[in-house]
């Protein structure tokens, strides 16, 4: 199937988000730059500029009022999406910030960091709620429980973290996976959660237990989203292919989604499920009809 191929980017595309209404869709470079583009006519709608490094992550607002952005300069800027401007610059980490993520109800967000730590923002006042306790290794991503009461964080090593977000001060729940070496991306469901990590593999684990058998690829697997059906999950890789996987049936979905000449380093469905895009370090982003 051949997608719709944006460019524009002059490095690696780090991160892609839809915004709430399908419209408008970010993507982080390592060019410093954050591009929005307009789906429809597949043009690019304003260039956001200010960070002095690499792009790492981007984020909607739940109410599309406010992107977040994160950057190997250790800061995130809130961006106000009515004037393309910044609105806040948050400073805190000491390391590249490689994930950010708003919280459902859109008043915290999360920011995950190579400082091995993840902190909480108030989106109102920009000030840090709280930083989360260091572990012995980065974090790669973070993501919000469908409530918003709990926050799991992926590390660098074979472990993924709870958070309960009233009682941040507290050690979190760790789940420790004895055969891989770096856990790269969350996604979640009304009931599963999936990680993916290098080697190439993915985990269901439904809050209990492992949900077998788990999906093995022959990459490392970077990144992943949830379909809106909650069932079928992206999943892109290290070979630059992008897998659709049927998580009750535990089966890929046709043939993979190939054409990056490089990693797929993001990847992320529509609102209405009808469109998946993918970033990758061959500087593009592509937008695939499911």
């Amino acid at each position: 199937m051949d997608p719709r191929v944006l460019t524009g980017h002059t490095g690696a595309v780090n991160s892609v988000a839809f915004s709430p209404d399908g419209r408008t869709l970010a993507s982080a470079g390592a060019d410093r730059v954050i591009r929005l583009w307009d789906i429809a006519s597949r043009k690019t709608r304003a260039t956001l500029t200010g960070h002095s490094a690499a792009v790492m992550s981007v984020a909607f607002s739940p109410d599309w009022k406010t992107l977040a952005s994160g950057s190997a300069d250790h800061t995130i800027r809130l961006w106000d999406m009515a004037s393309g401007t910044t609105r806040t610059v948050l400073t805190g980490h000491s390391g590249s910030v490689n994930s950010v993520a708003f919280s459902p109800d859109g008043g915290s967000l999360a920011s995950g960091s190579t400082d091995r730590t993840s902190r909480l923002w108030n989106t109102v006042s920009g000030k840090s709620t709280a930083t989360l306790r260091k572990r012995p290794a980065a974090v790669n991503f973070v993501i919000f429980g469908p409530d918003g009461s709990m926050l799991m964080t992926a590390y660098a090593d074979n472990t993924v973290g709870f958070w309960q977000t009233a009682k941040t001060h507290e050690d979190p729940s760790l789940l420790t996976i004895s055969d891989i070496s770096s856990v790269n991306g969350l996604a979640i469901s009304s009931n599963l959660i999936a990680i993916g990590a290098t080697p190439g593999y993915v985990r269901l684990w439904n809050g209990e237990e492992n949900v077998d058998p788990p999906l093995h690829t022959t990459s490392p697997v970077n990144t992943l989203a949830f379909h809106r059906d909650g069932r079928r999950l992206a999943v892109g890789t290290s070979s630059g292919s992008v897998l659709l996987w049927d998580t009750k049936e535990h089966s890929v979905i046709g043939f993979p989604y190939t054409g990056h000449r490089g990693a797929v380093t993001s990847v992320a469905f529509s609102p209405d499920g009808e469109h998946l895009a993918s970033g990758g370090t061959d500087r593009t982003v592509r937008i695939w009809k499911i």
